[in-house]
């Protein structure tokens, strides 16, 4: 049972992609396509400050108008031109141009077009290549700059490291200024406590002393209380002869009577 289930949600899927395919399929055929005569231009060899041209010829052979909304350079010193701006039908031909300044661009170059337009992908890239011979002059100046571009960024670089150093040594001045007080105060606080351990010593005496008295007044004050209860026993005693001598007068005169 499990494995028929597995299978018919196969199958499903499998129907569910071909039919996304085939929609693609459909929308591709209605949507522009830019065929180039040429997408790799090879300027060939040329002498710096060289200023050169070349036109980008394409025919729309997709089934439905072609709209150019840009054509962006991957460098500055190449510009796109002359591009349609209105819609190209299904089977005509258009053209732009591009103009590559080689100035400051010595040696192998390789360059990008970049168009963005309605087509399936919505960027279509031709590219151009050249092989500039640098002018000495300019060749010279770079040099130079790239000199004093090294020695500014070495200079930057020692600068960073002295004003690091500096930071460095303002700290542990810092902290040694820090650790001194620091010190200083626990030196005072020190003493503070030995005075006022001293002071307590004192009164751990005098209490000790208070302790001493406190004890003997204790004892006395029981001895005191122990003579009372002495006392009073005897007062009782004394309070019952008393009586018993009376009783025995009392006995006495009723004798005589």
């Amino acid at each position: 049972m499990k494995k028929h289930l597995v299978l018919v949600v196969v199958l499903s899927l499998m129907t569910y992609g071909l039919k996304a395919q085939i929609k693609t399929t459909e929308v591709q055929k209605d949507v522009p396509v830019m065929t180039f005569e040429e997408t790799n231009h090879d300027f060939g060899t040329l002498h710096e400050g060289d200023v050169v041209k070349f036109v980008y010829n394409f025919t729309n052979t997709g089934k439905a108008p072609l709209v150019i909304k840009r054509i962006k350079a991957s460098c500055g010193c190449t510009i796109p031109s002359n591009w349609k701006k209105e819609p190209i039908m299904p089977g005509e031909k258009s053209a732009f141009t591009v103009r590559f300044n080689t100035r400051n661009k010595p040696n192998k170059q390789h360059k990008t077009l970049s168009i963005y337009a309605n087509t399936a992908k919505g960027i279509e890239r031709v590219y151009f290549v050249a092989n500039v011979i640098p002018d000495p002059k300019l060749e010279k100046a770079r040099k130079e700059r790239r000199e004093r571009w090294m020695k500014q960024r070495e200079e930057a670089k020692k600068k960073k490291e002295t004003q690091a150093k500096q930071r460095k040594n303002n700290v542990n001045k810092t902290s040694v200024l820090s650790a001194t007080s620091s010190s200083k105060d626990l030196e005072a606080k020190q003493k503070a406590l030995k005075k006022q351990e001293k002071s307590l010593k004192k009164q751990e005496k005098h209490l000790k002393k208070d302790a001493k008295k406190a004890k003997k007044i204790e004892k006395w004050q029981k001895k005191i209380a122990d003579k009372k209860s002495e006392i009073q026993k005897m007062e009782n005693k004394i309070k019952s002869l008393k009586a018993d001598i009376r009783k025995l007068e009392n006995k006495i005169d009723a004798y005589k009577k």
